[in-house]
């Protein structure tokens, strides 16, 4: 069984979400609150969850939202307290009738087609390139494994199908991308095997 909780990434930017021509134009400063997977694992709505469904992976992601609005360094802090509390959740089910592991999806290359933003974009895939490997250090402190996202969108990366994803938004069958079924299959395969 598959569940998806709408996110906004690790933390939610509220002024470009709320007022994003303001913020576009340099006038709102930005405004942190945690987003959606932070506040499931506090309120405990993600054991709820696991108790009713039992599942055997949960697989998690943010995109590369926070790394729009946020540096490097404010980004590995973020992703830092993400992984300690998902491994804290894991860790609580361990010895239950419902174990299970975690697994971060990563998050794609950057396209580059997202104009609406102007100056304020802060995304680069050097910047994704060098977040990606924060990544892979954090989730072995935390015992979360990895799924390559980046690598391997980013030799494509002109080739998202529309402005930033590889897998199409709503299941558009006419924009079907390679890469992003790709790595739907690998995310599969991962599910199929045993924690």
């Amino acid at each position: 069984m598959a569940t998806k909780y709408h996110g906004v990434g690790i933390y939610l930017n509220k002024a470009p979400h709320y007022h994003f021509k303001a913020y576009v134009a340099g006038q709102k400063k930005p405004e942190f609150v945690p987003g959606k997977m932070l506040e499931n694992l506090k309120t405990g709505r993600y054991r709820s969850l696991q108790m009713e469904h039992k599942f055997t992976t949960w697989f998690f992601q943010s995109g590369h939202w926070d790394l729009r609005d946020a540096t490097l360094g404010e980004y590995e802090r973020r992703l830092a307290e993400l992984f300690r509390e998902f491994a804290k959740f894991r860790d609580k089910f361990r010895k239950s009738v419902a174990p299970f592991r975690i697994v971060w999806l990563g998050f794609p290359a950057f396209s580059y087609k997202r104009e609406m933003w102007g100056g304020m974009e802060m995304r680069t895939n050097v910047k994704l390139a060098l977040a990606d490997q924060a990544v892979a250090k954090i989730a072995r402190k935390y015992g979360v494994e990895v799924l390559p996202f980046f690598n391997l969108t980013y030799p494509l990366y002109r080739q998202s199908c529309d402005s930033h994803h590889y897998v199409c938004p709503n299941g558009n069958l006419k924009e079907r991308n390679p890469i992003g079924y790709e790595f739907l299959e690998l995310v599969l395969d991962v599910s199929q095997c045993l924690p």
